[in-house]
């Protein structure tokens, strides 16, 4: 019954409370990047636990992989060399001398200093190389057991394991891949769940908001959904990740609610947002570049504070969606389809 839920949805469709979710996730990434306050935090594992939601086998390991290469690395390799492109453009700019990624730290086991070792040197993109080795690890485990406690001890080992080895390495030692290890539990939540997170009712979802509330209790806020980082020790990212995991669960009850109510879907707000969401792709990957040369110009005009923020914000988001528009055009990998299912 798992597997029919994926096989019957077609390659065009959509649902709509997914792209939602997916839309104030992208809206909230940018303003993390920009703007990191107390409660704050990086809305990542939202994207890990809604593509858990629709993994699948597919008929062949070959056809796995080939499948998720079209989709992740190649605009992975795209967005990679734009963000070069960008960075020469930015420091030229500023009249900075120009420094190519050290891209053989991605490929090595190094202890550094967690906070800056981004090899990569064009922003959020990890994600789509951390996503790739998570659909590879995943049918790997369901090649070894389908068995749902067997999945969910083998994530749970794998967050374990990457709170401990992030405390010694950077995030992006060995292809990211301890700290990629700390988000397949969302992802592995999400495919278990799937049937219930897509077609069940509301109701269930008030244990995970017991859970979300018990959570706070003993979680200050200023980490409590702070599950990427890497110097807190294990307890502070199991409480994280407890709590994020009750964030989730609220932001689908309320996306399957929202989505359900004419007056709502049919704002224009909540069409903006949708669209966001079914391109949030080129949003993750260009967001950061435009937020570095928008910066340079904004600060010319205006001191750092409150009105600051809110322009770049807007000059973001214009900005991306501008390149939503030429690249769902001229750069055939990076369309989406239109949304259709409201899923109510």
């Amino acid at each position: 019954m798992v597997q029919k839920v994926t096989d019957t949805m077609t390659k065009d469709s959509r649902i709509e409370w997914i792209d939602l979710l997916k839309g104030i996730a992208i809206l909230w990434l940018v303003v993390y990047h920009f703007y990191a306050i107390g409660w704050l935090r990086s809305p990542v594992p939202v994207f890990f636990f809604l593509s858990g939601l629709f993994f699948s086998e597919g008929k062949s390991f070959g056809a796995f992989i080939h499948k998720k290469t079209k989709a992740l690395i190649v605009p992975f390799l795209f967005f990679f060399a734009l963000g070069v492109g960008g960075s020469v453009l930015k420091n030229f700019l500023t009249g900075e001398a120009y420094s190519f990624p050290q891209l053989w730290r991605f490929a090595t086991l190094i202890p550094a200093d967690a906070e800056k070792t981004n090899p990569l040197g064009v922003g959020a993109i990890w994600f789509l190389v951390s996503l790739f080795e998570i659909y590879i690890i995943y049918y790997a485990m369901r090649k070894i057991s389908t068995k749902s406690w067997w999945l969910l001890a083998v994530a749970i080992l794998l967050f374990l394991l990457s709170a401990v080895t992030m405390q010694f390495y950077g995030n992006g030692a060995i292809f990211y891949l301890f700290y990629t290890s700390g988000f397949v539990i969302y992802f592995v939540t999400a495919n278990l769940l799937r049937e219930k997170v897509l077609f069940g009712k509301t109701p269930a979802y008030v244990l995970v908001l017991a859970i979300c509330a018990y959570s706070v209790r003993f979680v200050d806020l200023s980490t409590m959904l702070d599950t990427c980082h890497v110097g807190g020790g294990i307890l502070i990212r199991i409480r994280g990740m407890v709590s994020m995991m009750g964030l989730i669960g609220v932001m689908v009850w309320i996306g399957k609610y929202l989505s359900c109510i004419p007056s709502v879907w049919k704002t224009k707000l909540f069409k903006f947002i949708l669209f966001e969401g079914s391109n949030s792709l080129t949003i993750l990957g260009t967001h950061l570049l435009v937020m570095v040369v928008a910066a340079i110009f904004v600060k010319r005009f205006m001191t750092v504070g409150t009105v600051y923020y809110i322009v770049l914000f807007m000059i973001i988001v214009a900005a991306s969606n501008i390149c939503i528009l030429l690249f769902n055009r001229y750069v055939p990998f990076l369309v989406n389809h239109k949304s259709g299912k409201k899923g109510c």
